[in-house]
């Protein structure tokens, strides 16, 4: 029992799983002189102005994602609000061929929330009454091929508008959670033992109830969740050395597809390092401005290193809106963001 205390203690002191509003601190005061000096709250709305209020809208990853070519998107089915019926869902995914497994998500940016992975007929007939009656409040929602490749990195993209080419400013990997059997240990001492899941005793104990004294085979790995954000357990880490001249000329081409594209993370997915350098890979999501810049929950940083990475983007942020806003793009208003908000609460 202290055991379990002591490890939820020390979780609390790593930067990686400090809360939210107090890794932004930084970044709020930035924002705030920013606005005295612009003389509006809403600056950075000019540093994407195809999507300004991005984090609002009710649906927009499928208008980004299909101005990529075909082979670099998962085959991916679009639901709109009026079609979100189990027998219009299973017409629509049949025209389409879209077979499991399958992954289904909202259209908009909700960082990882309400996202269910259908393996088989079974669990989709089963699940997805459920999903539906859960989330019908949602306007879209994308249905999409599950993709199992080993490798996820996200890759930080920023083009300024008076530049032709744009840069990767960094580049993170996430490392899934898994448990390795050894023939001898129960899968709770396993998660005792392991320098990461101990972190999430209770919860992996809660997840796992039915195995958590079954004895794993040596050399099997148990995958603990196949929906992979930070908050649910996996390891983000910095990968800055692959960002390679060959690398940045495959994502600016990439990036060049997509209208008004300045400062964006690319979610990618590939068998390897070098498949991916080959074209061979997956982008499973765009996120725009906001898209946090996640080497900062890289374990091996400190608190005041995350707050130079956030100061960092936030300032070359500012640096896009600020040119164009010299090419007279408009900000967003605030009548624009109380109807966008509203809308957005209405989905949450």
């Amino acid at each position: 029992m202290f055991k379990h205390f002591f490890w939820e203690y020390n979780k609390q002191l790593r930067p990686e799983f400090f809360p939210g509003w107090f890794c932004y601190i930084s970044v709020r005061i930035y924002w705030f002189l920013k606005w005295i000096t612009w003389s509006h709250p809403l600056w950075f709305t000019r540093t994407n102005p195809w999507f300004p209020l991005w984090w609002l809208y009710p649906s927009g990853k499928w208008e980004i994602l299909e101005q990529l070519p075909d082979q670099y998107v998962p085959k991916t089915v679009f639901i709109k609000e009026d079609d979100f019926t189990v027998k219009k869902i299973s017409v629509l995914l049949k025209e389409n061929n879209l077979w499991f497994p399958m992954i289904v998500k909202p259209d908009n940016w909700l960082r990882g929330l309400w996202i269910e992975i259908f393996h088989t007929e079974k669990d989709f007939k089963i699940g997805l009454p459920a999903y539906i009656e859960e989330n019908k409040r949602r306007w879209s929602w994308l249905f999409q091929e599950f993709i199992s490749y080993p490798l996820e990195l996200w890759i930080f993209y920023i083009r300024k508008p008076s530049n032709e080419k744009g840069m990767l400013t960094w580049i993170v990997e996430k490392e899934f959670l898994f448990i390795q059997g050894d023939w001898i240990s129960t899968l709770q001492q396993l998660v005792h033992l392991h320098p990461r899941a101990k972190y999430h005793f209770k919860l992996l104990q809660e997840k796992l109830q039915s195995q958590w004294q079954t004895v794993l085979e040596e050399g099997v790995r148990l995958e603990v969740v196949e929906i992979w954000t930070h908050s649910m357990w996996s390891t983000f880490l910095d990968r800055s050395e692959y960002v390679t001249p060959e690398l940045s000329v495959l994502i600016d081409s990439l990036a060049k597809q997509i209208k008004w594209f300045h400062y964006w993370r690319f979610d990618i997915r590939a068998e390897s390092l070098e498949t991916l350098l080959q074209w061979k890979f997956k982008v499973m999501e765009v996120n725009p401005t906001y898209g946090e810049p996640t080497w900062m929950y890289d374990p091996d940083y400190s608190f005041l290193e995350q707050q130079k990475i956030l100061l960092k983007h936030r300032f070359l942020m500012f640096e896009v809106a600020e040119e164009n806003r010299n090419m007279w793009v408009e900000v967003a208003t605030i009548k624009q963001w109380k109807k966008a908000k509203k809308i957005f609460n209405s989905m949450i």
